[in-house]
C-alpha cells in the first residue's frame, strides 16, 4: 500500500457529513484530494458522491474508500 497523505489544511468531516458549494458558475473544474485518516485504521470506510447542478459525477475511485493515501479528483466542466 502507499503512504498516507499528510495536509497542513483542508476539511476534517465526521460521518454522514453534506458539503455543498455554490460555484455560481465562475469555474470550469473542481479539483479535490480525498482520503480517509490512516488513524482510523482498516476499520474505516466511506462513500463520496459528487453532483454538479444535482446531477452525480461517477467517480468509481470514490465509491468505496479506505483509509490510505488521498485519492486526486478533477472535475471538468462545472
Amino acid at each position: 500500500e502507499g503512504q498516507a497523505s499528510n495536509f497542513d489544511r483542508g476539511l476534517g468531516t465526521h460521518p454522514h457529513t453534506k458539503l455543498t458549494y455554490d460555484l455560481a458558475g465562475k469555474y470550469r473544474r473542481f479539483e479535490a484530494a480525498v482520503g480517509l485518516d490512516a488513524v482510523l485504521g482498516k476499520r474505516g470506510r466511506a462513500s463520496i458522491r459528487i453532483l454538479v447542478d444535482g446531477q452525480e459525477r461517477k467517480l468509481p475511485e470514490l465509491e468505496r474508500l479506505n483509509p490510505g493515501p488521498a485519492r486526486l479528483i478533477r472535475i471538468e466542466d462545472v
